[in-house]
C-alpha cells in the first residue's frame, strides 16, 4: 500500500498534474489583463501563453513550443 501522504493520482499511479504558476500584479494590472485576454477571444492563460510564445519568437527564439 502506498504512504497516506501521496495523492490519488500518484497511488494510482497516473501522473502527477504539472504545478501551476503564480504572477504577482496589483488590481488595477489584473483587470487590463482579463480586458486583454477578453479583447483577444482567449482566457487568461491562453492570453499569456500566446503572449510568451510571440515575445520568444520576436526575441529570436526559433524552438517551437511543446504542445500543452
Amino acid at each position: 500500500m502506498a504512504p497516506r501522504g501521496l495523492s490519488a493520482a500518484t497511488r494510482k499511479g497516473l501522473p502527477r498534474p504539472t504545478p501551476n504558476l503564480t504572477v504577482r500584479m496589483n488590481p488595477q494590472f489584473r483587470e487590463w489583463l482579463d480586458k486583454a485576454a477578453l479583447h483577444s477571444r482567449l482566457n487568461v492563460s491562453g492570453f499569456i501563453e500566446f503572449a510568451v510564445i510571440a515575445y520568444a519568437m520576436q526575441q529570436g527564439f526559433d524552438e517551437p513550443p511543446p504542445k500543452r
